[in-house]
């Protein structure tokens, strides 16, 4: 079959203007993914206009017409491999201004979008992922549409796309075995020791003297779900970091004030989300952690965070001389045998960004899931998981619903968790909170 056959469009009726259509045209138009590929091993010219009919349209418009995303991702990608000066010159529509009424195509723009940045497309949210430099940036965004996209048409061919406000996500190779990271193995297995020694310090010791003496925490704790134990030991491990920095709590553990939480004294009274209301401290309970604060590796990591999140937060659009000399980083242990998981959560208590640091884990043992901000009804509820690799950390947005799935292994997963804040405690306001105003831009 001659590849540029024509077919007379008035009796197909596609299209909006009238004329002719070559064969491709009429592939592209109906999706039809067979005889696309047939006519392009033909030879078929994939930028081929029908000329002398005014409003010619080329095949890939024929896509955006008819919302033909599997056609258009077939003839983008051959546009691609073919040199543009052996390819004819393709006729246009004239450009027309950003806010024209004629809807724009997201499935079409999308392709064309993957095609020239070479991003790949994430499960669940639809996204982007880009390696720059030892940083894989994952942008979580909307499916584009009319309200979350911005067309600026500069001349015949050219346009820009904008994504507004997505998930900023960076994950950074810490200490993974399998690549080259800022830090070698033996980093994450000391954190990994350290965290479980005092994880079962906490179970066997620290646990039960709490649900002895403090009675409301007890039934809540008989009620709680599998998160339960975890959040038990990030409740205590918040008063042991109080501890290490009187200086922004202080606090009176005279007996006469043991009515008083220890992160309900100072100036800074909801510096952490989940504070607890009930009479603590305990005089039996021992709020220390020596091994790890003193530890010159735990050290290091909070180095590793400072330097991650600055870096983290200028990409996000955050300028220099606004952020700290110095953050303040709450870091705490999660500890996950088999059967445990971690329940959605969100924290918008003022910090800059939240991470996750694994130093022990067996890959698909647990998903690492985060949730659609736009809600639950759809188009929306949409989930993306993210790999739980050994010695990998990841960087979000405090306010970024996540949760973890039930441990299917049978090895114990080790997680670090930390909250970035400003360096006198929980005083960033959230209209100044650049992850939540992050707009990613590419020139088509």
């Amino acid at each position: 079959m001659d590849p540029d056959l024509q077919a007379d469009a008035s009796m197909t009726g596609i299209g909006k203007t009238s004329g002719l259509r070559t064969a491709l045209h009429l592939a592209a138009y109906h999706d039809s993914i067979e005889v696309l590929k047939l006519l392009l091993d033909a030879k078929a010219n994939v930028a081929a206009c029908v000329k002398g009919v005014p409003g010619a349209l080329t095949p890939l418009h024929e896509c955006a017409t008819s919302d033909a995303a599997r056609a258009a991702g077939i003839l983008a990608r051959r546009a691609a491999t073919i040199r543009e000066a052996e390819m004819e010159k393709p006729c246009h529509r004239p450009a027309q201004p950003a806010d024209a009424d004629e809807p724009i195509n997201e499935a079409a723009m999308q392709v064309r979008l993957m095609e020239i940045t070479g991003f790949k497309q994430p499960q669940g949210l639809k996204g982007s992922t880009k390696r720059v430099g030892e940083w894989d940036l994952i942008m979580l965004a909307p499916p584009i549409s009319k309200a979350s996209t911005t067309r600026e048409v500069v001349q015949a061919g050219k346009a820009r796309m904008k994504f507004l406000w997505p998930i900023h996500l960076s994950t950074v190779p810490m200490s993974t075995p399998t690549s080259e990271s800022f830090e070698t193995p033996d980093f994450h297995e000391e954190l990994a020791a350290i965290g479980l020694r005092g994880f079962q310090e906490y179970v066997n010791k620290t646990l039960p003297k709490e649900l002895e003496l403090d009675k409301p925490f007890a039934e809540a704790f008989a009620t709680a779900d599998h998160s339960r134990v975890n959040l038990g030991f990030r409740r205590w491990q918040k008063r042991v970091f109080a501890m290490q920095n009187k200086n922004i709590f202080p606090a009176n553990f005279d007996e006469d004030r043991i009515g008083l939480d220890i992160l309900d004294a100072g100036a800074n009274v909801d510096f952490m989300l989940g504070n607890t209301k009930t009479k603590a401290p305990w005089p039996a309970v021992d709020y220390a952690w020596p091994e790890l604060y003193e530890n010159a590796v735990f050290k290091r990591l909070r180095a590793r965070i400072q330097e991650s999140a600055r870096l983290y937060l200028k990409r996000s659009g955050w300028d220099s001389d606004d952020l700290p000399k110095r953050f303040k980083i709450f870091i705490w242990v999660e500890v996950f045998n088999p059967g445990d998981a971690l329940r959605p959560s969100a924290h918008t208590d003022g910090g800059f960004v939240m991470g996750r640091y694994w130093v022990q884990a067996q890959r698909n043992a647990m998903k690492f899931n985060f949730e659609d901000p736009r809600g639950i009804n759809p188009p929306f509820g949409k989930t993306h998981s993210l790999t739980i690799d050994l010695g990998t950390m990841t960087l979000f947005p405090t306010w970024a619903s996540h949760f973890l799935t039930p441990n299917m292994k049978g090895k114990t997963i080790v997680c670090y968790a930390f909250s970035v804040y400003p360096d006198n405690g929980n005083t960033l306001d959230f209209e100044d909170d650049q992850t939540g105003t992050f707009i990613v831009t590419e020139d088509l």
